[in-house]
């Protein structure tokens, strides 16, 4: 029994063309789309630059003297607390090249400006230079209502927030 012209077609479509892209598109999506792609803490890598750290910005590339020599606990993300004191802490997190500094002291001026002049210290660079890197500066509630959950950024910096 022969299967007019029409038909044929139909059978050859719906059993070998249609399997076939459903194939096509399985395979595709278990060897290309199913992968994780997630960057782990074995992904980071620390570029050095001798005793210094080169960090990659917007602006082009900032090397800064080794945060790794001063580090405390390691923190996740392969992060480190590299400075700590009452007024402040500082961490580094390579995962995204950003520091986080949390002010401690209530007096959130003396805190931010002694925690920007350790900083400079620490890294071995400019005002210009610091002002390139990303750096959140905040507190926590129960330092400062007012001002927890913000980033306060360093005072000398572009989009800081002024502290009444």
């Amino acid at each position: 029994m022969s299967l007019p012209n029409n038909q044929t077609k139909i059978v050859f479509f719906t059993f070998v063309i249609i399997p076939s892209i459903i194939l096509i598109g399985i395979i595709v999506y278990l060897f290309f789309l199913s992968r994780d792609n997630t960057i782990t803490n074995e992904d980071i890598v620390i570029p050095r630059q001798g005793d210094r750290l080169l960090l990659n910005t917007e602006q082009g590339g900032v090397a800064i003297d080794n945060i790794y020599q001063l580090a405390g606990p390691d923190l996740p993300q392969k992060g480190t607390l590299f400075a700590e004191n009452k007024n402040y802490s500082m961490s580094y997190y390579p995962f995204d090249q950003g520091f986080i500094i949390n002010l401690l002291n209530p007096n959130l001026n003396f805190a931010r400006q002694r925690a920007e002049e350790d900083l400079l210290k620490y890294l071995g660079i400019s005002k210009e230079e610091v002002c390139r890197l990303k750096i959140m500066v905040n507190t926590t509630y129960s330092i400062s209502k007012e001002y927890s959950g913000r980033n306060l950024g360093l005072s000398f910096c572009p989009n800081s927030q002024t502290i009444q």
